[in-house]
């Protein structure tokens, strides 16, 4: 599939950019760890990504609604997301939809901006791991056991918990 030529940013996106950078201020690199970039039919956001292959957002100004997306893989992995009243429904892309009027409106998405960055940047990092030696007890009491929650946050297969996904153990449904 051919990729469209990036371009630089068109006036009406400048003002998405700043709210996502305003809502971003308070984790420091956060602006040198954000790229922007537009296409013809819409504004990407990627973060800790120098060669862009890692998209976070997409933002589509459209005639009628404004749309802002992120990666099903997001609501699946990322904890205030997990938590989340609402199960969204991923498009054919994979990716989970939520509508806004004005630019102003993202701030209402601060949270899982804020979230998936934070994800990113643990990503990025080497931070994040499987499963740690606990994994059988984790499996067992379908949960997390580890007393740190430091180090529970890192852990991967814990979010795969939290969905019902368990891979070891009594209570295996993963084949």
């Amino acid at each position: 599939m051919k990729m469209r030529p990036v371009r630089e940013l068109n006036e009406e996106y400048i003002p998405v950019r700043d709210v996502f950078l305003d809502i971003l201020k308070i984790r420091q690199d956060a602006g040198k760890n954000t790229t922007f970039k537009q296409n013809q039919d819409f504004l990407s956001v990627s973060f800790f990504d120098s060669e862009d292959n890692n998209k976070s957002f997409w933002v589509t100004l459209g005639k009628k609604r404004n749309k802002l997306e992120f990666k099903y893989f997001y609501y699946l992995t990322v904890d205030c997301l997990i938590d989340s009243v609402d199960k969204p429904t991923p498009s054919k892309n994979r990716r989970v939809a939520e509508y806004f009027s004005m630019s102003e409106d993202i701030y209402r998405f601060e949270r899982i901006i804020l979230a998936v960055y934070d994800y990113r940047d643990m990503e990025s990092n080497g931070k994040l791991f499987d499963c740690c030696q606990n994994y059988m007890e984790c499996s067992d009491a379908r949960a997390c056991i580890h007393p740190d929650e430091e180090f529970r946050k890192r852990c991967t297969y814990r979010q795969k918990l939290k969905r019902g996904i368990i891979f070891f153990g009594q209570n295996r449904n993963i084949d």
